[in-house]
């Protein structure tokens, strides 16, 4: 695993995964916040290796009582030779599936943003919080390499399964199977949501030219090793109610998941703008703040830089 520290407009770092490997890759792990005390955190290949790892952490009483929401998506890329899946988790003794294989590297400019190479196809994926909203964007874009790595938009038909898997459970504990967890889907045209407790905010994801397929389950025995090694509960049950499916013919796919209503999330674009522009919108809002919060740092170090 190679490490490159670049310093541009903002500091960068970028691993390059040549024989990708578990240990070295899950070793390292990245953090986005909100503002409000909420934040998405994981490893490298977004195989949760704490309680506190989840993609969207949100504090109901900013900045505390937070309650991890969703916790991970995992994805599985389809094209003519198949099913290939790019999630990685850890169950009693196996991990299963094993998508770090195909991560290529892991760059951090200044969102994280993931490579993955299956075959001719190279899949990207970045994943940001706006600013004081308790919500994360995940962008996915697909191109075709051929022999020389020059790359070309996709023509053909290539799906992206995007599964997720739901917590609803305060940061310090894990979730287990029960009775209790309502797992109905409310499905519309444009979003899925679910409110498994009342006393909790619904989660709801949105999406644009997505499709669901409801296969709702439990899956049972997640392991977590930083609280195994804390000697503490390190296991835990999280359920996930089906996939949305994302054709790449009709280019980039986007993700947004969110506690707020759509009024509080979008203040009333969700009718005017598509999610996909109003994604890019708060992409580039978010990164001109973070370029305002560097000015006046550019004596300092790229390690200090980062953490601005």
């Amino acid at each position: 695993m190679n490490c490159i520290v670049s310093n541009l407009s903002f500091p960068e770092i970028h691993f390059i995964f040549e024989k990708p490997d578990l240990n070295e890759i899950c070793r390292r792990e990245w953090l986005e916040t909100n503002g409000l005390g909420g934040f998405a955190s994981s490893t490298l290949c977004g195989m949760n290796t704490r309680k506190y790892h989840g993609l969207l952490m949100a504090a109901l009483q900013p900045p505390v009582q937070r309650i991890l929401f969703l916790s991970k998506l995992d994805e599985t890329l389809t094209t003519d030779d198949g099913d290939t899946e790019l999630g990685t988790n850890q169950y009693p003794g196996v991990f299963s599936p094993q998508g770090y294989r195909f991560l290529h590297s892991f760059h951090l400019d200044p969102f994280p943003r993931f490579i993955y190479r299956v075959g001719e196809y190279e899949l990207e994926k970045i994943i940001f919080m706006p600013y004081e909203k308790n919500a994360v964007a995940i962008r996915y874009k697909l191109k075709k390499c051929n022999i020389n790595n020059d790359s070309s938009d996709v023509r053909e038909s290539v799906l992206l399964k995007v599964r997720p898997f739901l917590a609803f459970r305060q940061e310090h504990h894990n979730m287990k199977k029960n009775s209790n967890f309502a797992t109905d889907t409310a499905v519309n045209s444009n979003s899925i949501s679910w409110n498994p407790y009342p006393s909790l905010p619904a989660l709801t994801v949105y999406y644009n030219g997505w499709r669901y397929k409801e296969s709702p389950d439990w899956y049972n025995n997640f392991e977590y090793q930083h609280e195994m090694e804390r000697g503490l509960d390190y296991r835990e049950d999280l359920f996930s109610p089906g996939e949305v499916v994302h054709d790449f013919i009709n280019g980039a796919g986007y993700i947004l998941a969110t506690i707020e209503t759509g009024t509080q999330q979008q203040n009333g674009m969700e009718e005017i703008l598509p999610i996909e522009k109003f994604i890019e919108m708060l992409l580039e809002k978010e990164l001109n703040r973070r370029e305002k919060l560097l000015r006046g740092f550019d004596k300092f170090s790229p390690s200090v830089r980062r953490r601005v």
